[in-house]
């Protein structure tokens, strides 16, 4: 974090899955934590850790799928307790989107009484697209770091809910 401010870069190489085509995947966020100035520049001090955040990321298998998502969040926090033990409470609001479009064109024969070989190729395009069912989020969770493990829980409530938890390894200087 440099000045309240972490950037997060996700990139996987080119992976071939032969006839597919090759499978790409890459995302970039921004989070921002406009306290670090308010306190510094404009002297307010406000009790919690906020935090402002954009990301997006998309994902591709050949010409046949493409899969992508965005968000943008406030989210906020307060810690209880030291560096290497303590428990810190959040919520969050974001606005989101997510698209899924499939495009695959497929190839069979059919018997056929009529042709020269006994046989019809055929061909079907199949194409589909999704959208998410989530608009909007309100995300409601508890974290703990216990020495060099950082646990955390929360709960997602929007069109479809959800529970997420993470188990991970973190050194605080």
């Amino acid at each position: 974090t440099i000045q309240g401010t972490n950037l997060t870069l996700r990139f996987l190489p080119p992976v071939d899955l032969e006839d597919m085509g090759d499978l790409t995947y890459w995302g970039i966020g921004v989070q921002h934590n406009p306290t670090v100035w308010m306190n510094t520049l404009l002297k307010i001090v406000i009790p919690l850790e906020l935090c402002l955040s954009f990301s997006t990321q998309k994902m591709e298998v050949g010409d046949i799928i493409t899969a992508s998502s965005w968000n943008f969040g406030l989210n906020a926090s307060k810690s209880f307790g030291a560096k290497f033990l303590n428990i810190a409470p959040y919520a969050g609001l974001l606005v989101e989107g997510a698209k899924l479009e499939f495009d695959y064109e497929y190839e069979y024969t059919i018997s056929d009484e009529n042709s020269d070989t006994g046989y019809t190729s055929k061909v079907e395009d199949i194409h589909f697209e999704m959208e998410s069912a989530n608009k909007a989020r309100l995300v409601l969770g508890i974290a703990a770091r216990l020495g060099v493990f950082d646990l955390s829980f929360d709960y997602n409530i929007s069109e479809v809910n959800s529970y997420s938890a993470g188990l991970g390894l973190g050194f605080t200087f």
